[in-house]
């Protein structure tokens, strides 16, 4: 059986100090479905999100770059299909 990854740990995979229309192109996702996921990660106190001129930039906080290092081990342990190490 192959497991595939879920989408908002793609997203938490892929935010890293860049802005929100770079990591939803980069994801294949439209803009407002990584807003709202982005959004529930910011509740939860995983991102931060600056404004950048008209761009939004969303950083991983300390909790939240905890969180993307378990799903990593997770991922690479289960050798889950089409998990790339970002």
């Amino acid at each position: 059986m192959k497991i595939g990854v879920p989408k908002w740990i793609k997203i938490l995979m892929y935010i890293e100090n860049d802005n929100m229309a770079n990591v939803s192109r980069k994801l294949g996702c439209t803009y407002s479905h990584l807003s709202k996921i982005v959004n529930q990660f910011k509740q939860k106190g995983w991102v931060s999100i600056m404004r950048n001129g008209r761009a939004n930039v969303v950083t991983l906080t300390e909790k939240g770059t905890k969180i993307k290092d378990a799903c990593q081990t997770i991922a690479i342990e289960l050798n889950i299909n089409g998990y790339q190490k970002c």
